[in-house]
């Protein structure tokens, strides 16, 4: 493991600064350069306060004094001196490298909302380009905040949408009509050596509607009992994960009485 440290000074005093397995600081970091730096702060062995692994970027003597003199939000360092984000990173890839990346390309990027702005109003959510500008680079936690509730939004609304689309599509697909067979419903369920619940009752009665249509079935796999006329076969499933018997309860004896 390799330790790099760096003292740094201003009017107020000294402090060291300390990375781990980090050689950055060795290749920018020079006497006489001006710097900012933020992070966390340890006490060592003796008591004396250092920064441990902190960031820190290069600056001009002038760029420092504007830097100090101004509000934390209107602050134009990538990471010091403001919120900044942290991605995940991998080898040669870290949070700095991301950041200036990312802020190179949005401002070469056209940002078009595909969310109206009737509904950005009505939900009081901000444009698509503010929302990606804050969430990456936040002034405060408030505009975090607004900006990922904005992209939340968004991801659900995509997927509303999908969902949407999936069961447009899954309409227009045809099946055959199989009509309602009273005489030979009444007769499988007096068959069944178990008495239908009531809930058992309706869900069978739509099953069996839904089978007269000519649109396929959507039903979910938790029914108790399900009839084929066409070979007369019962069969009984279980609800996943269910360990009590089964308790159907289709249309004892008179269908929907």
């Amino acid at each position: 493991m390799s330790i790099t440290e760096a003292v740094i000074e201003d009017e107020t005093g000294s402090i060291k600064a300390v990375w781990f397995n980090n050689p950055l600081p060795v290749k920018f970091l020079a006497k006489g350069k001006f710097v900012q730096l933020s992070g966390k702060t340890k006490k060592d062995k003796k008591g004396a306060l250092h920064f441990q692994h902190p960031n820190f970027e290069l600056v001009s003597k002038n760029q420092l004094i504007e830097e100090t003199q101004q509000p934390t939000e209107e602050r134009n360092g990538l990471s010091t001196g403001k919120l900044i984000a942290i991605y995940p990173e991998t080898q040669g890839i870290n949070s700095y490298f991301l950041r200036r990346t990312i802020q190179k390309v949005f401002h070469q990027t056209i940002i078009v909302d595909f969310i109206p702005s009737d509904i950005l109003k009505r939900e009081n959510l901000s444009d698509l380009k503010s929302s990606l500008q804050d969430i990456h680079f936040p002034d405060s936690h408030e505009v975090a905040q607004k900006a990922r509730k904005r992209l939340s939004f968004e991801k659900m609304l995509l997927l509303q949408i999908k969902t949407l689309q999936a069961k447009k599509d899954w309409d227009k697909n045809l099946s055959n009509s199989i009509s309602f067979d009273e005489n030979f419903i009444k007769s499988f369920v007096s068959s069944l050596p178990f008495q239908l619940t009531d809930a058992q009752k309706k869900a069978a009665w739509q099953i069996i509607k839904d089978l007269e249509k000519t649109k396929p079935m959507n039903n979910g796999s938790s029914k108790l009992a399900n009839v084929s006329r066409r070979s007369n076969v019962a069969v009984i499933t279980a609800p996943p994960c269910s360990t009590s018997p089964p308790k159907a309860d289709y249309l004892n004896g008179s269908m929907m009485s």
